[in-house]
């Protein structure tokens, strides 16, 4: 009998490359190398923009990333080191994805 010591690993993808006033949201999957027992929208942080939606089971996840309004700042996701475990509980590494800009420099009405 095998046991498993690799650490789950996970990717991270951005739908659009960048935001702004016009277009300030975009869709961030997450697909791992083996399906998460515990992985949830706590284990996320957003930097310059918040999160909704979140969805997935198995080894693919979403959730939408929006710009916050009157910022102009380097978007990002990030998945927490130690968020997550595979089936034998070994801890997942962090990965993270950054938009290159998120300028919303005035707010919405």
């Amino acid at each position: 009998m095998a046991i498993d010591t690799q650490n789950p690993t996970v990717a991270v993808d951005i739908a659009d490359a960048s935001l702004s006033d016009a277009d300030n949201s975009s869709l961030v999957t997450f697909t791992f190398s083996e399906a998460p027992l515990d992985f949830m929208v706590e284990d996320l942080v957003a930097v310059g923009g918040t999160l909704s939606g979140f969805s997935g089971s198995g080894t693919s996840y979403s959730v939408t990333f929006t710009a916050a309004d009157g910022l102009t700042t380097t978007g990002s996701v990030t998945v927490a080191a130690g968020s997550y475990t595979d089936g034998a509980g070994n801890l997942g590494p962090p990965a993270a994805t950054r938009w290159r800009s998120t300028p919303r420099t005035r707010p919405w009405r």
